[in-house]
């Protein structure tokens, strides 16, 4: 199974690092609506400048080339961040070293793999009641003859292909299997009152970040005079 770089379980309470820690890189990403399992999948050239658009009310609400309100937009306008997970699947590379055809290549092996139901268009380089003229296929057939990649590319890419099952249904869980189990005490008792399988599941019951957590977890701190978070069952 293919382990995603990232996965924000909350797309609100993540707002500020999902827009600002991928800036200069391209890469894929997937959102999740965690209320009727549907998804969407994009790539960002620039990608946290992409996934900051998704904040801004008038880039939300702007129509598209189809005449109409993208069905991403509208499901967050809907539903809310707050009921949204957003992956970054892949990172492509740096923007100034990647080539276009490249990350929609890498984008289209994601859409023909998850078939996101958001997406108007199941091709990255296809548009409704159009198809390309012969002399751009041309281009972009001598292209990929034309293009080689790194022996790291080759690499990443075979390693991300190894054993992929990637089941809509089990987002979330991954990203709990993969999690740094946090427990927590009472600050007076010491007695054991519930653990988390994630730092990011300790964040959203206790209203923080993850960074937060993980700080007083590895010091063994109070938290708000009340919890002791810890990485181990024992204190």
């Amino acid at each position: 199974m293919i382990s995603p770089i990232k996965i924000f379980t909350n797309a609100c309470q993540y707002k500020m690092d999902i827009t600002n820690n991928y800036k200069n890189v391209c890469g894929i990403y997937l959102w999740f609506n965690r209320i009727n399992k549907k998804t969407y999948i994009d790539n960002g050239y620039n990608l946290s400048r992409r996934l900051a658009e998704y904040y801004f009310l008038s880039k939300l609400t702007c129509i598209n080339k189809f005449n109409q309100l993208s069905p991403i937009n509208a499901a967050i306008l809907k539903y809310g961040h707050k009921n949204f997970s957003l992956v970054i699947l892949e990172i492509c590379g740096d923007t100034k070293l990647i080539e276009k055809f490249f990350y929609l290549k890498r984008e289209q092996y994601y859409i023909d793999l998850i078939k996101p139901e958001y997406n108007i268009l199941n091709k990255t380089d296809s548009s409704v009641g159009f198809k390309h003229l012969k002399e751009t296929k041309d281009k972009i057939r001598k292209s990929l003859l034309g293009y080689k990649h790194t022996e790291d590319t080759k690499l990443r890419m075979s390693q991300a292909r190894k054993n992929f099952k990637y089941s809509l249904e089990i987002k979330e869980k991954m990203s709990k299997n993969r999690g740094t189990p946090i427990y927590v005490f009472n600050s007076k008792s010491l007695n054991l009152l519930m653990n988390f399988n994630s730092s990011n599941k300790a964040a959203l019951y206790f209203n923080c970040s993850d960074t937060t957590i993980m700080k007083y977890a590895k010091n063994n701190k109070i938290y708000k005079e009340k919890w002791i978070f810890s990485l181990k069952k024992v204190l």
